[in-house]
């Protein structure tokens, strides 16, 4: 259907457009006319100057105007009136079924003809359906939706006749009987009524649109406005986007963002979520622009375009030489004397624009520089000066209109200097010279200097001084008010010298004498030299030589015997007669004096090695590899010890000489001799000189093993393992072992044996050369004889295997209070049979007249499972599981509960009627001294004779008159009383009385006790 009426569309649309005129571009290519040339009300002389026949002009007043029956078409040509436009008599109007008609107002225009209407676009005017449509067979001539059928105009395609002569598809809200009878696009036929497709909109009844912002939706249709989506049922803009006036658009300057969909204004970008200008662009409130004059700026953006602006210091400022005009624009600076008409405006520096011409400033005077430029400058000593604007020295001041030296300045050939000594001064100034200060208005030396001829100076030694100022001479301080001689130094004839021999001294000072040093606070003289008097050092005197004294005997351990140097007693003059030594070894010696040399002593008056050490020349030293040695002092070679006496190599080391450990040697590396192959059973080979296996081991990775089961092997060497030996050079396994492998092992169950080596496996032995069990053993398996299992034939004298299993009556069965379950024996759980004895195998359970079961305050859940009793509102899985006397599992909220017929008090479940208070009424009513001899702790109570009916079976027995300890029980054993809460109960009756079971008469009402 909707193919069919697109046909019809795209048909009318055709003819429309074969009825149109050609347009003007059309026509300036056809006649040659040019683009901008104007023909309708142009200037003309003739008809041929407007055009073409076609265009409908003709001349007239020199004018082109359309001829009579036309309109205008367009600034070109003029055309056929149309539907409602203007028309006369004599020319009908073009359009098939439409005529020239006067109106009411006298005004002519085209109308359809009776029996035809215009088209909705105002173009066409077809023919009416019947009655009155008739159509000559011409479907053209016919309304849309309609076809030419025997002459008439009929609707066709499902359409409809309208009041007015149409044929319409229905509408919304219209009837129909598929979707081909509803004319609204998007719509469809349901219950019989045109309505909008799922996920559309109704506008009117013509309309159906997809939904906007806010209204619902359907995902597989949309929604209308960009950027936006179905989420939930309802239209609404995509993450990313906001909503704005019903349309759905990037986010703004300061709104939240998302990096995914970014910014709307250009030059923009999400910062941390939210929107904001790019460095360097400022916000309008509209857009992101480059910064405008007197705004910030970056230099990689700028400012906005304009002539004379950059980005100077991050603001938009007129380029050196222009300025900021009234209306914002930079303007070039003019010179001094040119005409102006702001301050801004003048170029010179402190120059304002005064009577609309640039001069100077109030306080500068205009000159003329060296370049011939005119300039503002400040006045100088002797001018005119304003008091703004000061004057050019820093030492010049405005005074009276003039500038003048600054107070406490002195004025001297046009310039102005600070005071002299003796000048009178200002405090806030100062004076000119060095020492100087100005005290009591005049120039004076300051504190701690001396004036001497008209100067002043530091004092010299012996003079007065300040500690602040010091003296004069390097070598001397102010000290108690008085120039002297810094410490260290000695003062001699008014002047400061250092301390000679014999001195105290300062070890940073020195001292004066030549081959001299401070030490110990005091001068002597250095090594090697002597003091002759106090001011001066001699050169040591050398063995043998002449000598005044031992101080001038310069050799260690020397004195001046007999006015010649010699060696002290007990040293001795060394080869070159240069030195005093000690004796080495060998030599005399004096045991106040000893040896010389390491490890040396004198020992009765001869010098011999120490203990541990060994002679070497003239020298002891460590004993070394197979020399005797203490192990106190030990081996003077790396990696040795002494060991028994004798210096030998660690493990891990092997001799290399006599003074050389060396690491072990492994298996492929060089070596010298056997002692250096580290692995056992190794040794050096002697053609390659690597260390390897020896003769009838094995090499395995790094190691030399013993050859292992069927290796070869040699008979002076052996087999490795266990149950291995060398036969016929080949390792096989001794006699009643069996291979396994790469070893020899026992046999096991039916391998053979031998009666002397015995079988791998408890409880067996060898039987005829074969390993079988033991009598009264089964064999489990071909390594394990073990005890008969539950079930099988046994023996006193062996018993059984596994748990909880013995041998009773030659056969093996559980053990009194176990189960069998499959092949072992265990503890029963509930309701099984159990030993009271043995218990149960379940927590909170035990053996009752020998069946299992919970514990009291416990139930059963399952049978392997006793769980707690549960309380009133507390869940349950089951009645047994409320632990309450009368309450029951309720069926839907599965919690404990009081059934009808009981109220829950506290936490108990009692008979909703309280008939009697047996406390209370003591003595009052009858109670039959069985109820006392109960011992119920039951504080209420209600009569017999109001007991619920019995609902069980029940026997009569005579009720006792009295109720002692020793016939209660009997009633417990005849099952007639089970418990003081559980109580099979007793209606009286006549002079008996029957039990009745289960008929509750006593109540526990309230958790209160006698």
């Amino acid at each position: 259907m909707f193919d069919l009426l697109q046909k019809r569309r795209d048909i009318a649309s055709f003819t429309s457009l074969q009825r149109r005129p050609a347009s003007s571009s059309a026509i300036r290519r056809f006649s040659g006319a040019s683009p901008g040339q104007r023909y309708l009300d142009g200037p003309c002389e003739v008809d041929g100057d407007c055009g073409m026949d076609l265009f409908n002009l003709e001349c007239v007043d020199e004018i082109c105007r359309c001829k009579e029956g036309y309109v205008p078409a367009d600034e070109m040509k003029c055309k056929e009136p149309g539907l409602g436009e203007n028309c006369t008599v004599e020319v009908d109007c073009s359009l098939p079924n439409a005529d020239c008609v006067e109106g009411p107002d006298g005004v002519w225009t085209c109308q359809c003809q009776e029996g035809s209407h215009a088209t909705p676009d105002g173009e066409l005017c077809n023919a009416d359906i019947p009655p009155s449509g008739d159509c000559d067979h011409d479907p053209a001539g016919c309304v849309e939706n309609a076809d030419c059928i025997d002459g008439t105009c009929q609707c066709v395609n499902g359409s409809k006749p309208t009041p007015d002569g149409f044929c319409q598809y229905s509408l919304l809200g219209g009837p129909c009987e598929d979707a081909s009878h509803c004319e609204v696009e998007h719509s469809i036929c349901a219950n019989d009524t045109c309505e909008c497709d799922d996920g559309y909109v109704p506008e009117s009844n013509t309309t159906c649109r997809l939904p906007v912002l806010g209204e619902g939706c359907a995902d597989h249709v949309g929604c209308d406005a960009a950027n936006s989506g179905c989420f939930d049922g309802t239209c609404s803009c995509l993450e990313g986007f906001v909503q704005v006036d019903g349309e759905c658009k990037e986010p703004g300057i300061g709104e939240s963002c998302n990096d995914e969909v970014g910014c709307g204004p250009v030059h923009s970008a999400c910062v941390e979520g939210q929107c904001a200008c790019d460095a360097g662009y400022v916000h309008d409130g509209e857009r992101c622009r480059m910064p405008d004059l007197g705004e910030n700026c970056t230099d990689v953006v700028g400012c906005e375009a304009q002539q004379d602006v950059e980005c100077i210091d991050q603001m938009c400022q007129c380029v050196e030489g222009y300025f900021q005009n009234g209306n914002g624009i930079c303007e070039k600076k003019v010179g001094l004397g040119e005409a102006c008409f702001q301050d801004e405006a003048c170029e010179a520096e402190h120059s304002a624009c005064i009577e609309d011409v640039c001069n100077c400033s109030a306080g500068y005077i205009l000159f003329e520089d060296w370049q011939n430029e005119l300039k503002c400058r400040t006045p100088i000593l002797g001018e005119e000066c304003h008091p703004d604007v000061g004057c050019t020295e820093n030492i010049t001041e405005c005074q009276e209109n003039f500038c003048k030296c600054s107070q406490g300045y002195v004025e001297e050939d046009a310039r102005c200097r600070m005071p002299t000594l003796g000048e009178g001064c200002d405090p806030d100034v100062g004076c000119s010279e060095n020492f100087t200060e100005c005290r009591e208005e005049l120039c004076r030396c300051s504190q701690g200097y001396v004036e001497e001829d008209a100067r002043c100076r530091m004092p010299t030694l012996g003079e007065g001084c300040d500690p602040v100022v010091g003296c004069t001479e390097n070598i001397t301080e102010c000290r108690e008010e008085f120039c002297r001689c810094t410490h260290g130094y000695v003062e001699e004839d008014a002047r400061c010298r250092k301390p000679i021999l014999g001195e105290d001294c300062d070890a940073d000072v020195g001292c004066e004498v030549e081959h001299a040093t401070c030490d110990s606070g005091g001068c002597q003289c250095l090594q090697e030299y002597y003091a002759v008097g106090n001011a001066t050092c001699a050169e040591d005197v050398g063995l043998g030589e002449s000598c005044p004294s031992d101080d001038a005997c310069g050799v260690e351990h020397s004195e001046c015997i007999q006015d010649r140097c010699n060696c002290s007693v007990g040293y001795m003059e060394n080869e070159d007669g240069l030195e005093c030594r000690l004796p080495n070894f060998g030599e005399d010696c004096q045991q106040s004096v000893g040896c010389g040399g390491e490890n040396l002593a004198c020992q009765g008056n001869s010098c011999n090695c120490t203990s541990g050490h060994v002679e070497d020349g003239p020298k002891c030293r460590l004993p070394i590899l197979e020399e005797e040695c203490d192990v106190d002092v030990g081996c003077n070679v790396t990696y040795a010890a002494c060991m028994r006496g004798v210096c030998r190599c660690l493990e891990e080391f092997y001799a290399r000489g006599n003074r050389t450990c060396a690491p072990d040697v492994g298996l492929g590396e060089p070596c010298p001799s056997d002692d250096a192959c580290k692995e056992d059973f190794s040794e050096c080979h002697p053609n390659d000189g690597t260390c390897r296996c020896a003769s009838g081991y094995v090499q395995q990775g790094e190691k030399c093993r013993l050859p292992n089961f069927g290796e070869d092997c040699q008979q002076s060497v052996g087999c490795g393992g266990e149950n291995v030996a060398c036969q016929g050079n080949s390792c096989n396994c001794t006699s009643g072992h069996v291979e396994d492998g790469p070893k020899c092992r026992l046999p096991i169950l039916e391998e053979e044996c031998d009666v002397d080596v015995g079988c791998n496996v408890t409880y067996a032995a060898c039987m005829r050369g074969v390993c079988r069990c033991l009598e009264e053993f089964y064999a489990r398996g071909n390594q394990t004889c073990g005890f008969p299992n539950l079930g099988e034939d046994c023996q006193q004298s062996v018993g059984c295997g596994g748990e909880n299993v013995a041998c009773q009556g030659n056969s093996c069965n559980c053990t009194s209070g176990h189960v069998e379950d499959g092949h072992k024996c265990r503890l029963p759980i509930l309701e099984e049979e159990c030993d009271v004895d043995v218990g149960c195998n379940v927590t909170y359970a035990a053996c009752m007249r020998g069946v299992c079961r919970c514990l009291e305050e416990f139930y059963a859940r399952g049978n392997r499972t006793c769980a707690p009793d549960v309380g009133l509102g507390e869940p349950c899985p089951s009645d047994d599981a409320c632990k309450e006397d009368f309450s029951e599992c309720h069926p839907y909220e599965a919690t404990c509960y009081c059934p009808s017929g009981y109220v829950q008090q506290g936490e108990k479940c009692p008979l909703e009627q309280l008939i009697c208070d047996v406390i209370s009424n003591r003595g009052k009513q009858p109670i039959h001294p069985l109820l006392r001899a109960m011992s119920f702790r039951e504080k209420h109570a209600i009569r017999v004779s109001e007991a619920p009916a019995c609902n069980r079976p029940w026997w009569s027995s005579p009720l006792p008159s009295s109720v002692d300890g020793d016939s209660f029980p009997s009633l417990v054993d005849a099952d007639v009383f089970r418990s003081s809460v559980d109580a099979d109960v007793f209606r009286s009756s006549g002079g008996g009385s029957h039990w009745v079971q289960d008929c509750m008469v006593l109540m526990v009402l309230l958790n209160t006790y006698w």
